[in-house]
């Protein structure tokens, strides 16, 4: 099977953003960004690296393929590239990194794994890349930073005590519903009589104009899906057609 000598990936969600990030891991990874990045410096990284260590650093200038200012920094084994956020920005750095070099894309939990080592904080990384308010993502960052210590405490209680190992992983287990709505959305249908405001409801939630809103009963016959989030939490609301009585 062929190696590429070079991994990249993209690190923050897909989709709007102020910012996004892109993984980069290899030997020849410094080779490879010096084609593409010009620092304002106007040093190369290889020149600069004979200088000082580039462990640490960071690095601004321009990316050569797209003309946009960037920020390009080592982190322990693995590079970084701070672009504009949205599809199209990153999208063009990771083209211009193919087309310099021999670049395989891997998928974003396989570079959480690459940069947490262990599968709980690749997971929870993971999850965190996909966050889409700042309530679930303050609670996923939360259980990051507390995912080693948790980790210990259950590999020592199923050493010593294994009742209770088994108590915590109920306890767990309790909150299994809260965790799979960090990253999904609540569903919350609105049905009801024809022509009593549901559609209008909605519209006033989500602060836009989703469903048709008109006098004559019947107006909404199929589901309309809404996501908005309520309180910092993510749901989607269903408009769902008038009930009625039929044959």
């Amino acid at each position: 099977m062929h190696q590429f000598p070079v991994k990249t990936a993209l690190l923050t969600p897909p989709g709007r953003a102020a910012v996004a990030v892109i993984g980069l891991w290899g030997e020849d990874v410094v080779d490879l960004i010096d084609q593409v990045f010009a620092s304002n410096t106007g040093k190369s990284l290889v020149e600069l690296s004979q200088q000082r260590k580039l462990e640490q650093q960071i690095f601004y200038g321009r990316w050569l393929a797209t003309g946009e200012d960037v920020v390009v920094a080592q982190l322990d084994d693995w590079w970084e590239i701070h672009c504009h956020g949205g599809s199209f920005a990153s999208q063009k750095v990771l083209d211009s990194l193919i087309q310099s070099g021999n670049v395989e894309v891997i998928s974003s939990p396989t570079a959480a794994k690459r940069i947490f080592k262990t599968g709980w904080k690749a997971e929870t990384q993971s999850l965190l890349s996909r966050s889409s308010t700042d309530r679930s993502a303050q609670w996923l960052l939360r259980m990051l930073q507390l995912a080693d210590t948790f980790a210990e405490r259950l590999r020592e209680e199923l050493i010593a005590d294994t009742a209770r190992f088994g108590l915590t992983l109920k306890q767990m287990l309790e909150f299994a519903e809260f965790g799979l709505h960090l990253t999904t959305p609540r569903s919350v249908v609105l049905c009801g009589q024809p022509n009593v405001g549901k559609s209008s409801l909605i519209n006033a939630i989500i602060g836009f104009e989703r469903s048709i809103v008109h006098q004559q009963p019947g107006t909404t016959r199929d589901v309309v899906t809404s996501l908005s989030a309520v309180d910092g939490w993510l749901v989607e609301f269903n408009d769902t057609a008038g009930l009625r009585d039929t044959t």
